[in-house]
């Protein structure tokens, strides 16, 4: 078993409350070097209305216990097309990606697809 505790990054809205945004996530996974955290949330604070413009944030949170300085954001798409689609355009943007590479240790992607029973389905 391996549990993790995230709170929410500071820009982030409540979450949908078991509304549907999407048939496919992407969860990204990034981890960061002890002590960037802060540096790392006020660099997407600054970047996450550019990158919204283009497809909402599902979630945005930073662990605190098990494992450490890891930063999860996730992202609904009506499929893997859309997904190819908006991170392309997004990328274009000068606003994205966030520079928090210099900062990265380690990244991670999921693809999610809701199980029939969630309500994400």
């Amino acid at each position: 078993m391996e549990s993790e505790i995230y709170h929410p990054a500071p820009f982030m809205r409540p979450m949908g409350g078991g509304q549907k945004l999407g048939n496919v996530y992407e969860m990204r996974i990034y981890e960061y070097q002890n002590g960037t955290m802060p540096k790392v949330l006020d660099i997407w604070s600054a970047a996450i209305e550019h990158r919204e413009k283009f497809s909402p944030l599902a979630a945005g949170m930073y662990s605190e216990f098990g494992g450490l300085n890891k930063w999860v954001h996730i992202w609904p798409y009506a499929d893997l097309g859309e997904r190819d689609k908006t991170r392309a355009a997004a990328s274009a943007s000068p606003h994205w990606p966030p520079p928090t590479r210099e900062f990265l240790v380690g990244q991670e992607v999921k693809i999610l697809v809701p199980a029939a029973f969630s309500p994400q389905a």
